[in-house]
């Protein structure tokens, strides 16, 4: 600290104002990062916190229309349509299945999935609700996903 002469005020010396203002900078930097750090926690246990439910319970009472391969996928023409194939003794059938925005999506172990989780490949067990277009192969909107593995 340093004194002026003429009024005798004490002012804080260059040395101090610049550890202040370096302490100052160190919280704020700290205060930020715990924020976000924070946020990112949140977020994730939002995100990656499985959400067991008994399945057998979100299921419809009816049977399942078709457990099957996505063999195909369109996400241009058609939004979040999928081509699902079965193999029953030698010949190969299938269903387009059509996903509306909120189709409910289960993995077999009772988690709950979303959209993006179904993809070409997974084996699904899938079960329809309205009209079915009897085209070859069938066209269905789901109304239940479960993916199976």
């Amino acid at each position: 600290m340093s004194r002026f002469p003429e009024n005798g005020a004490t002012v804080p010396s260059p040395s101090v104002k610049i550890v202040a203002s370096a302490r100052a900078t160190i919280s704020r930097r700290l205060l930020v990062a715990a924020l976000a750090i924070g946020s990112a926690a949140m977020l994730a246990c939002d995100r990656s916190a499985p959400v067991s439910v008994d399945l057998a319970s979100e299921l419809p009472k009816e049977p399942a229309y078709i457990t099957g391969t996505i063999a195909e996928q369109t996400w241009t023409i058609y939004p979040n349509r999928l081509l699902v194939e079965r193999t029953v003794g030698d010949m190969r059938t299938g269903a387009w299945v059509t996903l509306p925005p909120n189709t409910p999506v289960y993995w077999r172990d009772g988690r709950r999935g979303s959209l993006r989780e179904v993809l070409a490949g997974r084996v699904v067990t899938v079960w329809v609700g309205g009209a079915e277009l009897r085209s070859l192969p069938p066209q269905v909107s789901a109304t239940t996903v479960v993916i199976e593995r």
